[in-house]
């Protein structure tokens, strides 16, 4: 299974959060631009991938998640 990390923004507030500590202080801003994600889109299914993961941070955190991931935007 591919994992693909869409941003490194999080609000590290979930109560399981593992990396809460450890990601003090890192650039919490970064986000993967969408011709890259549609790069790596058309990679898998070139590659017979079919699965992904979206991880972060929170990629629900992305600018155009839900545009992109929910409504169909990797079309």
């Amino acid at each position: 299974m591919t994992n693909l990390l869409m941003t490194s923004r999080c609000v590290r507030s979930c109560p399981y959060c593992f990396a809460k500590r450890e990601m003090e202080g890192s650039p919490s801003g970064d986000i993967v631009n969408w011709e890259n994600l549609i790069y790596l889109a058309d990679f898998l299914a070139a590659s017979n991938q079919d699965h992904l993961s979206l991880l972060g941070g929170e990629p629900t955190l992305h600018p155009q998640f839900l545009d992109r991931v929910l409504f169909g935007g990797f079309t």
